[in-house]
């Protein structure tokens, strides 16, 4: 199925990427994988106890990225990026 076909600005690039997840609170990392990632946003697996706040830092690849939490399933969420940083 086409990005277009699904709703989505961009098209999705399944991937394996380790990620860091900054739910806001200073110093506090909690890693994760990516497995889907696109120009917008990114799909990501967390082991995480509790809830994560609806916006977080992702940081991947050297680059960190303010995101909005779209959709959560488990231990999986999906995050539309707002900026980087």
């Amino acid at each position: 199925m086409s990005a277009l076909a699904e709703g989505r600005i961009s098209r999705r690039t399944p991937t394996r990427m380790a990620c860091n997840i900054m739910p806001g609170r200073l110093g506090v990392h909690i890693p994760g994988l990516i497995y889907n990632l696109s120009q917008t946003g990114a799909a990501i697996e967390v082991n995480v106890f509790g809830k994560l706040p609806e916006v977080i830092g992702v940081e991947v690849s050297g680059k960190i990225y303010s995101a909005k939490i779209v959709w959560r399933r488990a231990k999986h969420i999906g995050v539309h990026f707002i900026s980087e940083t």
